[in-house]
């Protein structure tokens, strides 16, 4: 029944569109992580022929450049199923056409009346070119400072308010997602719009809070906890409310 009623919302969404001339792009993913539904515009984007061609399908499939960032996703959504938690990612992505989109994601869980998890549903919005032009270089920018391996055009952040569950606050998270990318003292008062020195006291106060002796044990307990794809949703807020 789930099933169906999560297909029914993606069927009236996609219908909706076409009515209003409108795209959204939006699916369901099972359990297994296979697409179960996809909306027109999805489709078209990702590269599939149609619709129903992706059903049983896994992200591993996609047509398209995208299929670079299939790692990144499934462990999205593995952890949507384990932890019944909704995400909100931003996503910079060539798709089928050549071209480089930017859109926010959100996953959500599709609960049934046992409070289980049957599958989980997503919907994008797409932005204005204005801000992928504004924040596309940047990011990849900070991104090839550490990860030599980057993939040059895609990007797929989880967007959290801050890296509260460490106990740090707002701008000790801008500061510290700098810091994971090797971002030196100056730059990253330059970035925030601070002082160095305030900048270096945020730094203290991190490594405090983590234990950490130094900035390369930093870097290293990002990886150790998963946490190099997550950004504060605060260092987007320039790029995307004057444009929205």
């Amino acid at each position: 029944m789930l099933e169906f009623n999560a297909k029914t919302l993606i069927n009236t969404i996609d219908n909706a569109c076409k009515q209003l001339q409108s795209s959204v792009l939006g699916g369901i993913i099972s359990p297994d992580l296979q697409y179960q539904c996809i909306t027109s515009a999805e489709a078209k984007m990702a590269g599939f022929s149609t619709r129903t061609s992706a059903e049983g399908l896994t992200h591993y499939d996609i047509p398209s450049p995208v299929v670079e960032s299939a790692p990144e996703f499934q462990r999205q959504y593995r952890k949507i199923f384990a932890e019944g938690v909704n995400m909100s990612i931003l996503n910079i992505h060539q798709y089928a056409d050549g071209n480089l989109y930017c859109s926010i994601t959100n996953k959500t869980p599709f609960w049934d009346d046992n409070h289980k998890i049957e599958a989980a549903y997503y919907l994008s919005q797409l932005l204005p070119n204005t801000i992928l032009e504004k924040i596309h270089t940047p990011l990849i920018q900070a991104n090839n400072k550490f990860l030599k391996k980057c993939k040059p055009l895609s990007l797929c952040y989880e967007i959290v308010e801050s890296f509260e569950e460490l106990g740090l606050t707002v701008r000790e998270s801008e500061c510290f997602f700098y810091i994971i990318r090797q971002r030196s003292t100056k730059v990253i008062a330059s970035l925030l719009n601070l002082s160095a020195r305030t900048v270096e006291d945020y730094i203290t106060n991190i490594k405090y809070k983590l234990l950490c002796h130094n900035k390369t044990m930093l870097v290293d307990y990002a990886f150790a906890y998963d946490l190099v794809y997550k950004i504060p949703g605060s260092l987007l807020t320039e790029f995307i409310e004057p444009s929205i």
